[in-house]
């Protein structure tokens, strides 16, 4: 095992890594939220391909991957969410995607 504050630092250097990546792009992403080794990011469709590409330009032991939305639907930390969803089953979060990042 690693040291207790081995998070503590990636998670700091991580910071550090975003603001630069974002700070050197010339697509500003309107969403940028991260838990672990989870990004989720709200960009324009026509922008998507070439930021992840600049993020993987930025430093070669990093390499992002990217999952887009798919009929309404988007998975994000495991659990699946999706647009107006009408069903109970679990786990299920209603409402809009903008909603789920902004509160």
């Amino acid at each position: 095992m690693g040291s207790p504050v081995s998070a503590v630092i990636a998670n700091l250097y991580m910071e550090s890594f975003k603001e630069q990546a974002i700070a050197t792009s010339p697509y500003k992403p309107r969403i940028w939220k991260c838990y672990m080794d989870e990004t989720f990011t709200i960009l324009d469709r026509g922008n998507v391909n070439s930021f992840l590409q600049h993020l993987n330009n930025q430093r070669p032991s990093i390499h992002f991957t990217m999952e887009t939305e798919s009929d309404s639907k988007l998975i994000f930390l495991a659990p699946q969410f999706q647009e107006n969803q009408t069903d109970a089953s679990p786990p299920a979060y209603t409402g809009s995607l903008s909603k789920l990042i902004t509160t």
